[in-house]
């Protein structure tokens, strides 16, 4: 920094200020990110790897000072960096907040006896915000429902920074090491979800009146509703905290404000707000639990009257009701409404006969 600091100053005594202004652009970012590798990891799965901010305080093994992950790999040795990554993986999240320009440390660290210098390659794919995949799913929505570690090794690393080109991608970072001799080669891939802060999402609320009507699925480990509901709600939601980080910093950051349409072909007949809440992974004891979201609220819903004469009034009187339940994703509802769809086709058929 005091190197860098000198050069400036140097500059701008000999050119003037706008030197110093286009000497400072092209100066390299300091990385905002650090990803560590570890090849030699062989406990729970081939490879383990860490992706924090390059501000997370690290506190070393040995006695010492804490600082960021950044300044710390710079200066600790290859197998404190090893023995400390299992505490920060707790810490660890592909979710990358950034911004176009922003620069990710890659370190990769490997058994020299065991392969040869990794290969980093790292690959960067423009992608669409939750709101806006979300909006594409719910035309899709539309549409159907108008239709119905060992001694003895040799610990080396590898390092590599990649500037982001673009505003929202997904970074996936690949790393492959051919075997020093006759053993087999390793390789690692992680992708970083980069982008800014994302906070609106559409969902599908199903208001629930028994916890009956939900049933546990052991093999994905999620809750699902029994049978596919006849009526939902569309949610237009504002989480407070990032809705695409795996581990909120702030546990109010899950609580979620929405605005709920009945979801038919008539939205506006019914609709209210609720404050839901995003429950992380659950995982405890031999039992898993997928990430859900329950809220409650009020609902307001429009009351069609029959007049005398048989004509209908459908500026009728108003019902206000609490009501809770589940919040889904909301391409779930293409499952719900596209199985109907087809069932209706297929009642629709003429029956064969002789």
């Amino acid at each position: 920094m005091f190197r860098r600091a000198s050069a400036l100053a140097l500059t701008s005594l000999l050119f003037g200020s706008s030197a110093v202004a286009a000497a400072a652009a092209m100066a390299p970012a300091s990385p905002a990110r650090v990803v560590i590798v570890d090849l030699t990891a062989q406990a729970t799965s081939p490879y383990l790897y860490v992706s924090l901010p390059a501000s997370t305080t690290v506190k070393p093994p040995a006695p010492g000072p804490s600082e960021s992950v950044l300044k710390w790999i710079e200066g600790a040795r290859l197998d404190e960096i090893r023995a400390t990554l299992p505490t920060l993986a707790g810490k660890s999240d592909l979710r990358w907040i950034s911004a176009r320009g922003d620069v990710v440390r890659i370190l990769v660290i490997y058994d020299a006896s065991k392969y040869q210098q990794p290969e980093i390659k790292v690959e960067e794919e423009t992608r669409k915000s939750r709101l806006e995949s979300d909006f594409q799913t719910l035309i899709d929505l539309i549409k159907l429902i108008r239709a119905g570690g060992f001694v003895g090794e040799d610990l080396q690393s590898v390092k590599m920074d990649y500037t982001l080109a673009q505003r929202r991608s997904n970074v996936t970072i690949n790393v492959t090491a051919a075997a020093a001799g006759d053993g087999e080669p390793a390789s690692a891939k992680l992708i970083l979800v980069a982008g800014p802060a994302e906070h609106m999402f559409l969902s599908v609320d199903l208001p629930l009146t028994s916890i009956d009507e939900l049933k546990y699925d052991q093999s994905t480990g999620t809750l699902e509703p029994k049978d596919d509901p006849a009526h939902f709600l569309i949610g237009f939601d504002y989480m407070i905290g990032d809705l695409l980080s795996e581990n909120a910093p702030k546990w109010w950051h899950g609580f979620t404000l929405k605005l709920l349409l009945e979801g038919s072909a008539h939205p506006w007949e019914s609709g209210g707000f609720a404050v839901g809440y995003r429950v992380r992974t659950v995982k405890k004891f031999g039992f898993e639990l997928d990430a859900f979201s329950p809220f409650a609220g009020i609902v307001r819903t429009k009351n069609d009257v029959v007049r005398s004469d048989g004509s209908v009034d459908v500026d009728g009187d108003a019902d206000y009701a609490w009501t809770a339940g589940i919040s889904f994703n909301l391409d779930r509802a293409l499952g719900w409404i596209s199985g109907k769809v087809g069932k209706k086709k297929d009642d629709d058929k003429p029956s064969g006969g002789d």
